[in-house]
């Protein structure tokens, strides 16, 4: 399974057809009106920013390891904060998303297929790493879950129909 983490910073998931007007950080100015700025000044776990003529998911709180995750409950951006193997942590997620506590919750209107999950600091032309999450377009309820035990925590964006 692939994950990806960001330098320090928030990730962005964008329709594909967005990736190319992301700005990134400029390296010149960082943070000053730049789109890095603007996705570090989003409040909360996980919130909408706007990108070009669409809209942007901004995924905050700490730099975790994250995959794309397809579970009984939906899709999900799941948050390696802690587990003794990826099996471990897989399992986990699978037993406990549906019932994880819920710290916030948007709704999301998709409007393409195909998603891209980066490092907010890249320009989209430039992105390092990166996952896909297809969606059909529709609207969705993306619930923030917490979830921890003794030895596995996470925390994931779960996409739920709306």
């Amino acid at each position: 399974m692939k994950w990806i983490e960001s330098l320090g910073g928030p990730l962005v998931l964008l329709p594909k057809s967005l990736v190319s007007e992301w700005g990134g950080a400029d390296l010149e100015h960082p943070m000053e009106g730049d789109d890095y700025g603007r996705a570090c000044a989003v409040p909360g776990y996980l919130a909408e920013i706007p990108v070009g003529t669409g809209v942007g998911l901004v995924l905050w709180g700490s730099p975790d390891r994250t995959t794309i995750l397809e579970t009984n409950s939906g899709w999900a951006l799941v948050r390696w904060q802690y587990a003794d193997s990826e099996a471990g942590m897989l399992e986990c997620v699978h037993a406990n998303i549906a019932n994880a506590e819920v710290l916030e919750e948007i709704r999301h209107t998709g409007t393409d297929e195909s998603y891209q999950l980066f490092d907010s600091v890249y320009p989209g032309n430039e992105i390092e790493e990166t996952l896909e999450l297809k969606l059909a377009p529709g609207v969705y309820r993306v619930s923030t879950r917490n979830h921890a035990e003794s030895r596995t925590g996470f925390l994931a964006h779960l996409f739920e129909p709306a």
